[in-house]
C-alpha cells in the first residue's frame, strides 16, 4: 500500500496534503499458471489431429485397396462370363481337359456327340473312356508331349470315337493348351458322315455324284498343277461365286488365284507326299477380296504308276468359328494376365492346404518359383510356429463355412524375413457339398500393421500427457477459485472506496466556485466513478470481456444519450474515431441489425 501526497492549485481545510492510496497484488504464478495450461492445451490439440489424420489416411488407403479388389474381381467375373458365352458357341463339340485326362468341362455339342449329360461327363468322365483301347498308348504320348513341349505333338489328327450306345463316331481333332496352365481344349468336328460319303463314293460313282453335287459342305478336285478340276455348290458359294463353273473358269491357280500365299499349296503337295491324307485350316480369298478360312480334309488320287493324278477334299467355312476362338483365345489370356499379375496375391489351396495354383504377384512377394511350391507346399509352411495352430483352425471352419473375411497371419518368406498379410477366401464345392479347393485373395498387410503399432504407441503418449493435464488442470482450477474469489473480494474494496472516499471529496469540490466547462467535467467524472461503483460497468465488463478501456468510455456516453458529436468533443477526439468505436461496440454486443438501437441496449445493463 503506497501513499503519496496529491498535487493541488488549490488549499485544502487544515492545510493538509490529500494522499492517493492504492494496493498491488503479485501474479506472476498466475500467469505462468495460465500460459503453461495454454501450451498444454494447444500441444494436446495438435496430438489429436495428427492421430485423427493418420486414421483417415489410413482408411482412405484402405478404401482404394477395397475398391481395386473390387475391380478386378468384376473384371474376371466379366471376362469369365464371356469365356463361358463363346465356349457354348463355338458350333463344334469343345471340351477342356486336365492333366490327369478328366474331362473338366463339356459345351452342349459334346452331349449331342456322346449322348452324355455334362453332369455325367464334367469331373468323372476321362476322354481316354471313348477312345479305341488301340489308340490310347498313342494318344497318351500326344498328351504328355503336349505339356513338356506343345509343338511336338500334332495339334490336327483324325480319330474314332465311342459314343454311350458303343456306336463309333468319326472325328476330326484339334487340340490347344491353355496358355500357363496344363490344361488343354479339344475341339471334335464329327466327321462320320464325311468317312460314310467316301466309302460310298468308293461302291458308287453316280452315289458319289450325287453326294458331291448336294453335299452340304464344300467338296472339289483340283489338278497336280493346281487348276479346279470340279467343284460343288456350295464350295462355290464359300468363296462368294455364283456357280462351279465360275470356280473352275477363274481360279487356274490355287497358289495364286485362291491361297493367301503360295506356301500353302506347298504344304499341302509335300504333306501328301508323306501320307494319304492333308487335314489342316487354310485361309482363302474369295471373289470380293475378304479372306475366308477353310477347314481343309484333302487326300491324293494316284495313277496307275504311283504318280498324283488330281486332288480332292472337302472343306467347312470356319470363318466365324475361327474369330470365336481368337475372341476365346484373347479372354483366356487376358483372364490369365489378370490373374498373374493382380495387385494382390491369388492362390488355391487343397483339402490338406497343399497350394494347386498360385499367381505371379504371390509368388514374387513370397520369394518362391512355381514349381517350388504347387503341389508341393502347404500354406502352413509359410507360418510361424505360434500362427500353424490358428490358421489350421481357422481353415477347418472355413471348409466348413465356405468363407473367410480378413484373417491376419504373418507368412515367412524364403530368405526368411517376415511379412504381414490379410487373406480373404471363398470355397469350391462339388454338387454334394464336399470342399474342393479354395480361390484366395492374399494382401500385403504390412502398411497398415506399421500404422496400427504407431497409433497404439501414440495413444500411449497421450494417456500419459493427459494424464499429466489432468493433474495440472486440476491444480489451475484450485488456483483460479483462489484468484477469482480474491477478484471479487478486490471489486467490492474498490466499489468500497470510491463510495466512501472519493464521492465526498468530489461533493465538497462541487460547492466550491467553478465555471460550467468545469463543472461539465466535475459531473462527468462524478458519473464515471458512480458507474464504476454501480452494476453497468460491472455487468458490461463481466459479459464482455473483450470491450478495450476506450469503448467502455464511449459506451457509458452513449447510454447518457451523447451524441457522436458530444462524445468526440468530450474525449477530444474526432468524430470518424468515435463513428469507429460504436461500430466495434455494436459488433461485440451482437447487434448486426443497422436498426437495432445501441443506447437502448446499453442501458438495459444499468
Amino acid at each position: 500500500m503506497l501513499d503519496t501526497p496529491a498535487r493541488s492549485n488549490r488549499s485544502h481545510r487544515g492545510g493538509e496534503n490529500p494522499l492517493l492510496r492504492g494496493f498491488a497484488e503479485d501474479v506472476t504464478e498466475r500467469k505462468t499458471a495460465e500460459e503453461t495450461l495454454k501450451q498444454y492445451g494447444s500441444h494436446l490439440e495438435a496430438l489429436v489431429k495428427e492421430r485423427t489424420s493418420q486414421l483417415e489416411e489410413r482408411n482412405r488407403q484402405l478404401n482404394l485397396e477395397i475398391a481395386e479388389r473390387k475391380r478386378v474381381e468384376e473384371i474376371l467375373c466379366e471376362s469369365e462370363n464371356k469365356y463361358h458365352t463363346i465356349f457354348e458357341n463355338t458350333g463344334t463339340a469343345t471340351l477342356i481337359v486336365e492333366d490327369n485326362t478328366t474331362i473338366s468341362l463339356a459345351n452342349k455339342e459334346v452331349e449331342r456327340l456322346f449322348h452324355y449329360t455334362r453332369d455325367e461327363l464334367e469331373g468323372k468322365k476321362s476322354w481316354k473312356d471313348f477312345k479305341l483301347q488301340e489308340d490310347i498308348e498313342q494318344l497318351m504320348e500326344y498328351h504328355r508331349l503336349r505339356r513338356v513341349n506343345p509343338e511336338a505333338a500334332p495339334k490336327n489328327y483324325e480319330m474314332k470315337v465311342i459314343d454311350r450306345f458303343g456306336s463309333l463316331r468319326d472325328v476330326y481333332v484339334t487340340v490347344s493348351m491353355i496358355p500357363g496352365t496344363s490344361k488343354s481344349v479339344v475341339s471334335l468336328l464329327e466327321i462320320t458322315h464325311l468317312k460314310n460319303m467316301e466309302r460310298a463314293l468308293t461302291k458308287s460313282e453316280a452315289l458319289y455324284r450325287n453326294l458331291f453335287e448336294n453335299a452340304s459342305i464344300g467338296m472339289f478336285q483340283t489338278s497336280p498343277e493346281g487348276g479346279f478340276l470340279r467343284c460343288n455348290k456350295a464350295f462355290s458359294e464359300m468363296l462368294g461365286y455364283e456357280s462351279p463353273e465360275e470356280v473352275v473358269s477363274s481360279v487356274f491357280n490355287t497358289a495364286t488365284n485362291l491361297h493367301t500365299t503360295p506356301e500353302n499349296r506347298d504344304l499341302i503337295l509335300s504333306t501328301l507326299e508323306e501320307r494319304e491324307w492333308f487335314y489342316g485350316e487354310i485361309p482363302h480369298i474369295r471373289k470380293d477380296g475378304s479372306i475366308m478360312i477353310g477347314k481343309m480334309a484333302i487326300r491324293r488320287m494316284l495313277n496307275s504308276d504311283g504318280t498324283i493324278a488330281y486332288l480332292e477334299g472337302i472343306a467347312e467355312d470356319i470363318t466365324e468359328k475361327k474369330k470365336v476362338e481368337e475372341q476365346l483365345k484373347r479372354y483366356a489370356e487376358e483372364i490369365t494376365d489378370l490373374y498373374e499379375n493382380a495387385p494382390c496375391g491369388y492362390h488355391s489351396l487343397a483339402e490338406d492346404g497343399t497350394y494347386l495354383r498360385v499367381n505371379r504377384t504371390e509368388l514374387s512377394w513370397l520369394g518362391y518359383s512355381r514349381e517350388e511350391m504347387v503341389g508341393k507346399m502347404k500354406f502352413s509352411d509359410l507360418l510361424p510356429a505360434e500362427e500353424k495352430a490358428l490358421f489350421m483352425t481357422k481353415f477347418s471352419d472355413f471348409k466348413k463355412r465356405g468363407w473367410a473375411r480378413d484373417h491376419e497371419y504373418t507368412v515367412i518368406r524364403k530368405d526368411g524375413s517376415r511379412l504381414p498379410v490379410l487373406i480373404n477366401a471363398t470355397a469350391v464345392s462339388d454338387e454334394n457339398g464336399r470342399y474342393l479347393m479354395s480361390r484366395g485373395s492374399l494382401f500385403d498387410n504390412s502398411d497398415r500393421k506399421h500404422a496400427e503399432e504407431s497409433l497404439l504407441e501414440r495413444e500411449k503418449e497421450l494417456r500419459v500427457k493427459a494424464q499429466n493435464l489432468q493433474e495440472v488442470n486440476t491444480t489451475l482450477n484450485v488456483l483460479l477459485d483462489t484468484i477469482e474469489k480474491d477478484t471479487e473480494e478486490l471489486k467490492e474494496r474498490v466499489t468500497t472506496n470510491i463510495r466512501e472516499q472519493v464521492l465526498p471529496y468530489l461533493e465538497q469540490l462541487k460547492k466550491t466556485p467553478l465555471d460550467e466547462v468545469q463543472r461539465g467535467f466535475l459531473q462527468i467524472a462524478e458519473n464515471r466513478l458512480d458507474e464504476i461503483a454501480s452494476p453497468f460497468v460491472k455487468k458490461l465488463t463481466s459479459r464482455y470481456l473483450n470491450l478495450t478501456k476506450r469503448e467502455i468510455q464511449i459506451a457509458t456516453l452513449i447510454k447518457d444519450g451523447k451524441t457522436t458529436k458530444e462524445i468526440a468533443e468530450i474525449l477530444d477526439a474526432k468524430k470518424r474515431a468515435i463513428d469507429f468505436h460504436r461500430e466495434n461496440i455494436r459488433k461485440k454486443l451482437g447487434l448486426k441489425n443497422k436498426k437495432s438501437n445501441l443506447q437502448i441496449l446499453l442501458r438495459s445493463f444499468s
